[in-house]
């Protein structure tokens, strides 16, 4: 599972009433992460309309960005080598 996040403070009822404050893993040191409750936090509670987790984001969208831009570059090349551009 990747690495989860709290984004809003809340209460855990789960985990013995932990307090997540924005910025604190989850779960909680000594806690278990159950997957369909880390969905359920992780979407936008039904009664209260807010989201509590989210998936800590990785130092691998460098790369994301250099391939978006390679694939940008064989694009305009592609364009420019279409005969009806030129007219």
């Amino acid at each position: 599972m990747a690495k989860v996040i709290a984004i809003r403070q809340f209460k855990e009822v789960h985990h013995d009433g932990h307090v997540y404050k924005p910025g604190d893993p989850y779960p909680a040191y000594g806690f278990k992460a159950v997957a369909k409750r880390v969905s359920f936090l992780s979407e936008v509670h039904p009664k209260l309309g807010h989201v509590y987790l989210k998936e800590e984001e990785e130092q691998g969208t460098e790369k994301e960005e250099v391939t978006t831009k390679a694939e940008k570059k064989t694009e305009t090349k592609t364009k420019s080598k279409n005969p009806a551009d030129e007219e």
